[in-house]
């Protein structure tokens, strides 16, 4: 049970700051993710039925993890700050 909550948890914060920065740097978000992430994001983790089993959970726990490090490490080589880029459109 608990590791399904850290799971969820994870995923949930993976939403939320795609979400932060789908509003506050649309342009940026979407050259730097791939389009299958809006698909798999789109909705709240716990309206998400995860995977059954042992193998599935730990496969999506894994993209899952390799999603947010991706995007950390994206937001870190940006050569334009994504927060700069963020209040350029306002």
């Amino acid at each position: 049970m608990r590791r399904l909550n850290r799971l969820e948890n994870t995923a949930e914060h993976l939403r939320n700051a795609l979400n932060a920065l789908a509003a506050a740097a649309g342009d940026w978000l979407r050259q730097a993710v791939p389009a299958d992430w809006f698909d798999r994001y789109q909705r709240r983790i716990e309206d998400y039925r995860l995977p059954r089993g042992e193998g599935p959970r730990t496969q999506y726990m894994e993209q899952t993890g390799q999603d947010g490090m991706r995007l950390l490490n994206r937001g870190a080589r940006s050569r334009r700050p994504v927060m700069a880029a963020a209040n350029s459109g306002r």
